[in-house]
């Protein structure tokens, strides 16, 4: 009896299998071009006693599944895979809050330090009041330091590599409205 193999091209692994060809339900159910929807089935079988099913991914012709961990014991294998997929993870993340950093900026300047805000306001009666620009220069400098640190923060996320185990850690733990 056959067993077929279903890889998820979304997750990037091997989600379950099965001993039916699903195919055969559902023409539709495989995707074989580099679309990153739907699933790819293989004929074959897993032996899910000595590996983790869901660490197989493509080999490198695509016309198959591997285990990148073989040799390794199943709590090996699962943590490579969940190292691996926190690093996937944090490399998606990174660019999404280093805009989330830069919009946290705005939002700082434009809800405290807007021109129609109360600060502005303040400066500008203070300015008239004792004749000179005293006021409104702490106000451009307090604006500043809000962009300075936000550019900081976001420099300090922009270093962090999440190739590496450490890098992807700090950029899932990485608070963006923390400066």
């Amino acid at each position: 009896m056959a067993n077929f193999i279903i890889y998820d091209n979304e997750q990037g692994c091997v989600v379950t299998q099965l001993s039916y060809d699903p195919r055969i339900e559902d023409p539709n159910y495989e995707v074989l071009d580099d679309d990153k929807r739907g699933f790819r089935v293989f004929e074959g079988e897993i032996d899910t006693e000595q590996n983790v099913l869901h660490v197989y991914k493509l080999n490198a012709a695509k016309d198959g599944v591997e285990n990148p961990y073989a040799g390794k014991t199943k709590l090996e294998q699962t943590n490579l895979f969940e190292r691996a997929r926190k690093n996937r993870e944090a490399a998606f993340q990174k660019p999404h809050k280093l805009i989330e950093v830069k919009t946290t900026t705005g939002s700082k300047l434009e809800d405290e330090y807007s021109s129609s805000g109360w600060r502005h306001e303040k400066a500008i009666e203070t300015d008239l009041l004792n004749g000179n620009n005293d006021a409104m220069r702490e106000l451009a400098l307090a604006k500043k330091a809000i962009r300075d640190a936000g550019n900081a923060h976001a420099a300090t996320l922009e270093a962090l590599d999440p190739n590496t185990d450490a890098g992807a850690d700090a950029i899932l733990a990485f608070d963006c409205a923390a400066f």
